[in-house]
């Protein structure tokens, strides 16, 4: 039973007298627990309670671009489902084996809030790999990134390992068409890939 008490009428209870009106449970005679602003509660007289569901309005949800996939895979034919982010390949630890002299193919999975733009551009560990810029509708969309040889096999860098490594990264904005309310959102995604090389 909840019952709404003064600080003063439950002092002689041993509980924290605060000034105004406190919210008192009762759980058994003769002393109740007081919640209220300087109530202090042990962990041990504490009830468990469990949180109310969150509702979000739904002009707050609008408030990102999601990514739901990020992947780069090699463009020689026999390697072309060896995911670079899941170190799917046969190079040591999985690295990629010997694909050095071809493009990567990036696929990027967006889910938009809005119909628009978006325009991005990936990078290898620090270097430009990549600019790209396409239209969006409100919802999931699959964009596809090129990066060239020349650019990310200059971007290696050595590791520990038998292998150099690239950061992949992909990062840019969604403009909202105008009659869509014409905001901006902003997304990001990044994975280290590995290479090896051969006989």
């Amino acid at each position: 039973m909840i019952r709404f008490l003064s600080a003063a009428g439950v002092v002689g209870c041993g509980a924290h007298a605060a000034a105004g009106p406190a919210v008192v449970v009762e759980r058994a005679p003769p002393c109740p627990v007081v919640f209220s602003a300087s109530a202090s509660v042990s962990a041990s007289a504490a009830a468990p309670v469990k949180a109310a569901p969150l509702t979000v309005p739904a002009a707050q949800q609008r408030d990102h671009v999601l990514v739901e996939a990020f992947d780069c895979f090699s463009t020689f034919e026999e390697k072309r489902t060896e995911s670079l982010r899941a170190w799917a390949s046969g190079g040591p630890d999985g690295a990629a084996w010997n694909v050095e002299g071809a493009p990567l193919r990036c696929e990027l999975v967006l889910s938009a809030p809005c119909a628009g733009a978006a325009a991005l551009r990936a990078l290898g560990n620090t270097k430009l790999l990549a600019k790209h810029q396409a239209g969006l509708v409100a919802g999931k969309n699959t964009l596809e990134v090129v990066l060239p040889a020349a650019a990310w096999e200059k971007a290696l860098e050595a590791s520990p390992g038998p292998y150099s490594v690239l950061l992949i990264s992909v990062s840019g904005f969604l403009s909202c068409a105008t009659d869509a309310g014409g905001e901006r959102f902003h997304f990001v995604d990044a994975f280290l890939a590995g290479f090896s090389g051969g006989e």
